[in-house]
């Protein structure tokens, strides 16, 4: 992939970079160390040289004789270095070595340094003499002579690139190394990338079918799992858009087909003059009905979307109860229902008067729609700290557990109440929860099957 390929280039690129520098860094630090280990050791060599050979030219009385040409060589043969014997003035007496630039006569500053110090030791060009650079050391040896021992700098020059090569050797195979540690890290790092853009893309084609595997507890992981967690959010989402427009188209198509039969069985002659009353009642009924369902639509998207303001003052919910009942009589006595709870003192509770009312209303006809034959229906308020509880319930088959889940979702209907209730559209409960929500209090539902089922919610005294 595009993406996979950019960040794996920019990865090589920066470690490349930062191993780069670190080899350039490294080289040079021990190319000074061994550079300066080389110098010490040379040095020491030099002089160690010279003074073993003054020691030695010291038991020879003449610089001109075979033992001092035969120690010279074999000194030059073992140490590779080269000896010049020079007078007391720095003039060159006898010399002996392959290197004839690194054979010179003495500066007066040098005999004066030796002549001070007893030894004159230097890695340079010996005060001017030397066309090159080279290690030198110089003291003195028998009659008033000087023992001149010289290594030329060369080989300084050899072993710092024998380290250097060396290091850039060894860091080029470190470098080997830790790319493809590096190549093998970055591909198992990006692996689960890849399959959250795979993933990316198939949920934004609107598959959210198939969820991101990835077991790491790193933030790929987490990111892995938030990614699943928003393709189930979206999914429920696109589901619930679907569920929506599905019953509204259908509970709206009702009423309509209705209303246009009516309407065209007037007008065609089809329905007689003396039935003409009662259909038009029908077509009244199926237009309420329209109109309940758009304002429960519209009252419940204002409360989700937050554009609903409260208006708060504190007030007696049991008057709300009494009259609510009172819009029910028909129903209830029709069921021979028995109504408790109504008669207790008054109970005042903080909150938006208007909305509560349709709470209250919407809670009382679902138990009257669903309590049983010769049931009852009971009220209860009470407090509970500082929050006003109030209960509303009735006798009746009750809800199963995967029902209990479910019935403040729109449009949702039980089994049950699809048989009892054919007016209804499944926006009622929807909007009691989002009423309670604007008040930040709490709506519980509870049920025994076969016994009863409570509706609960409970609100702030003081504050909302």
């Amino acid at each position: 992939m595009q993406r996979e390929k950019s960040v794996l280039s920019n990865i090589f690129i920066i470690c490349s970079a930062v191993m780069l520098a670190a080899v350039v860094c490294l080289t040079a630090v021990f190319i000074r160390i061994g550079s300066n280990d080389y110098e010490r050791e040379t040095i020491a060599f030099v002089e160690h040289t010279v003074n073993t050979l003054s020691a030695e030219l010291s038991q020879i009385s003449d610089v001109h004789s075979e033992s001092t040409r035969f120690l010279l060589d074999q000194c030059v043969k073992y140490t590779a270095v080269n000896v010049a014997i020079c007078d007391e003035n720095g003039e060159i007496l006898l010399t002996a070595g392959e290197d004839r630039d690194m054979l010179f006569a003495l500066t007066p500053q040098i005999i004066e340094d030796v002549n001070n110090n007893g030894y004159f030791t230097e890695l340079g060009k010996a005060d001017g003499k030397l066309p090159k650079a080279g290690f030198y050391s110089v003291t003195k040896t028998f009659g008033g002579n000087f023992a001149a021992v010289s290594y030329s700098a060369e080989n300084l020059s050899l072993s710092v690139l024998l380290v250097a090569t060396q290091v850039i050797l060894s860091a080029l195979l470190a470098i080997c190394v830790i790319i493809c540690v590096i190549y093998f890290v970055t591909r198992r790092l990006l692996h689960p990338l890849e399959e959250m853009t795979l993933a990316a893309k198939r949920f934004g084609n609107g598959d959210f079918s198939q969820k991101i595997k990835c077991d790491d507890t790193n933030q790929l992981g987490f990111l892995a799992y938030a990614l699943n967690e928003m393709a189930d959010s979206i999914a429920n989402t696109e589901e619930t858009r679907k569920n929506f427009i599905s019953n509204v188209s259908h509970e709206l198509k009702t009423p309509m087909t209705n209303i246009g039969g009516f309407v065209d069985g007037i007008l065609d002659g089809t329905i007689p003059p003396e039935s003409r009353k009662e259909y038009l009642l029908i077509v009244s009924d199926e237009t309420k009905r329209l109109t309940r369902l758009v304002n429960n639509m519209l009252n419940l998207s204002a409360f989700e979307d937050g554009a609903k303001t409260l208006t708060l003052s504190k007030f007696d919910i049991m008057p709300i109860f009494i009259s609510t009942a009172l819009m029910f009589e028909k129903e209830l006595d029709k069921k021979h229902t028995d109504v408790t709870g109504l008669d207790r003192a008054p109970f005042e509770i903080y909150a938006d008067e208007d909305l509560i009312r349709q709470v209250v209303y919407n809670l009382f006809e679902n138990a009257v729609k669903f309590s049983s034959d010769n049931g009852y229906i009971t009220i209860e308020a009470t407090k509970n700290g500082n929050n006003d509880v109030v209960r509303i319930r009735n006798s009746g088959e009750g809800l199963k557990p995967t029902e209990i889940t479910r019935v403040f979702e729109k449009f949702y209907k039980t089994d049950i109440s699809r048989g009892m209730d054919k007016t209804g559209v499944g926006l009622g409960l929807p909007l009691v929860s989002a009423i309670i929500k604007l008040h930040e209090g709490n709506l519980i539902v509870r049920s025994d099957p076969g016994n009863f089922t409570e509706f609960e919610f409970s609100l702030h005294e003081k504050s909302v």
